[in-house]
């Protein structure tokens, strides 16, 4: 019999401290930015700076005077909607989320035959986040930078869930768009 003197290292309450450290690090802002999540939908709006041609489903590219849009045109097509008559309407939402901008921290190969996604940025979050972030066409990681013209993010890959036994957290992959 091989004597393991690591056998019961993994207890109970080392899981629940393991659960309770990463939730420390999600809790109060501790670690996490406002993230600005976008969704994609298929509603749309008439576009409010033109008059909408309803028998060819587009804009007639003809300014609208009253009320008067935003961006005041005589000739070509609608520089607000593009000629496209109806603008789509994206929904958006802010949660926290820690970023994880590092890739090298993620991966200790040595190898450089073996082929890794192209991932610019991984987000951990509470499980509570999954349906949203799996809903999520794209982020833009802490928007308190938003000025500054900050990149937007599209997901690699659905959020893939974890914890030291337990499913408690995931981590969402993302990249540079």
């Amino acid at each position: 019999m091989i004597n393991n003197q690591f056998a019961n290292m993994i207890t109970e309450q080392f899981k629940e401290l393991h659960k309770n450290m990463i939730d420390g690090l999600l809790e109060n802002t501790a670690l996490t930015v406002p993230c600005k999540i976008n969704y994609k939908s298929t509603k749309v709006e008439d576009c409010p700076n033109c008059v909408y041609d309803s028998m060819n489903r587009r804009s007639s590219n003809i300014y609208q005077q009253n009320p008067p849009g935003p961006i005041s045109f005589t000739h070509g097509i609608c520089p607000y909607c593009n000629g496209v008559g109806v603008l789509k309407l994206n929904s958006q939402e802010t949660i926290y989320l820690m970023p994880i901008w590092n890739s090298k921290d993620w991966y200790n190969l040595t190898q450089s035959s073996v082929n890794l996604a192209d991932i610019s940025v991984q987000t951990v979050s509470k499980i509570d986040t999954y349906a949203k972030l799996k809903r999520a066409t794209s982020i833009i990681i802490d928007t308190n930078l938003e000025k500054y013209g900050l990149p937007e993010f599209i997901r690699v890959a659905d959020p893939e869930i974890c914890g030291l036994a337990s499913s408690t957290h995931i981590i969402t992959s993302w990249k540079r768009t």
